[in-house]
Parts: C-alpha cells; structure tokens; sequence
C-alpha cells in the first residue's frame, strides 16, 4: 500500500468518526461500567504511576472512557483524537483532562512527554503495513521505563465499513490482526514485552481481543 492510499484510508477513518461520534457516544460512554476485566486491567496500568506522573489515552474516541476512569487514579490525563468531532464530544464529559486533536502517528508533542501511554481498539484503524508509525510515536513520546498497555482487535478482517451504528455514507477502515505480529513490532520499534496475550471480547464480534503490556526500555 502507497502512502498516497494509506492517506486516504485515514481520511476515511477521520471523517468517519466526525460522522459517528454522537451515536457511538451514546452506546459506548458509560461501557467500562461493566466491564470489569477491564477496570481491572486499568486499575493494574495506574499502580505503575506516581501522582504527578502524566499519562495519555491515545485513540480516545468521543467518550475518553479509558482516561476518564484513569482520572480517578492519577492525576494527569491527556486525551488525544484526530477527530475533531470526537474532541468536541468528550470536552463535555469531563473538564479536568487535556484534549488533544492529532494524529497519533505524528502528535507533535515534544520528546519524552509521558510516562504512560494507553491505547484501547485504536490501531485496528491503521493499516497494518503502518502501524508501527503509531508505535514508533508512542516510543519517542515515552519517557525511558515508560509504560505502554494496548489493547487491540485479534482475527483477520480487512474491510472499509460502509454504514455502522444506524450511520451511513462512512469510510471506516478496519483490520485486525495476531499477536505475533503485534509483538514483532513492537519489539522492532524498540519495546520490552512484558506481557501478551488473548482475552475474550464483550460483545462477540471478534471472539478475542490482544492485550499488550511493554516498556520502553531504557537507553
């Protein structure tokens, strides 16, 4: 795939979400309410952080539910979103986080900026052949023995979704992918795995999901 092609499948992705932002609000906001795992999961990510220590949702949609619960365990949080539509949305929900409207392979925040960064059903969005751009990003905007946790789409769908949530006229990308692939570049772009593995979705559709807990390690 061309960068030319690749631009436009991020376009479609932008656009997309500027479309569905509002609709998938207001089936998604409150959706870590029950997902316990996942609270869990967050609540594990948070012990790795002192206080004053700065974290960053990225990818984080129009309801931020990962760094609005992270909130209640650190006290900096950034939320960052190419979607225009999406940063409008979450502003509402929550007035305590920074809001950053960017692309998240190209942020233009300045090196060593976080000590964490957490990604949840992001990079399924990217084509596959650049996602390490995203993890490339991610590592130079963690600080040395910075933490990352990404949670993403486990199978082998490759589709531009059409009309989704009772929404039409989009041009959402989506592919998913293994594990094996998600470990080898992240340890192509430098991370140290600490952990990997499948979990179970909660709404069926994919049957699992990857989880990624690694490190920046320290130069």
């Amino acid at each position: 795939m061309n960068r030319t092609k690749y631009e436009q499948i991020k376009n479609g992705v932008k656009n997309s979400y500027n479309l569905v932002a509002k609709k998938y609000n207001s089936l998604f906001e409150n959706e870590l309410d029950t997902h316990e795992y996942d609270k869990t999961l967050l609540d594990e990510y948070s012990n790795n952080f002192k206080p004053n220590e700065k974290i960053c949702e990225m990818g984080c949609g129009p309801s931020a539910q990962v760094g609005r619960y992270l909130l209640s365990k650190v006290y900096s949080i950034d939320c960052l979103d190419f979607s225009e539509k999406c940063i409008e949305n979450a502003r509402t929900l929550e007035n305590r986080i920074t809001y950053i409207c960017k692309d998240m392979t190209n942020t233009g925040l300045p090196n060593e900026y976080y000590n964490g960064i957490v990604s949840f059903y992001a990079l399924f969005h990217i084509p596959k052949p650049y996602q390490r751009e995203a993890l490339r990003e991610f590592y130079r905007l963690l600080k040395p023995n910075g933490k990352l946790l990404i949670v993403n789409h486990k199978g082998s769908l490759k589709k531009t979704f059409k009309k989704i949530w009772d929404t039409e006229n989009l041009d959402l990308f989506a592919n998913f992918t293994n594990k094996f692939f998600m470990k080898k570049i992240l340890i192509e772009e430098g991370f140290e795995i600490d952990e990997i593995y499948l979990k179970e979705s909660y709404y069926g559709f994919p049957k699992y999901r990857i989880v990624v807990k690694a490190t920046k390690k320290e130069t």
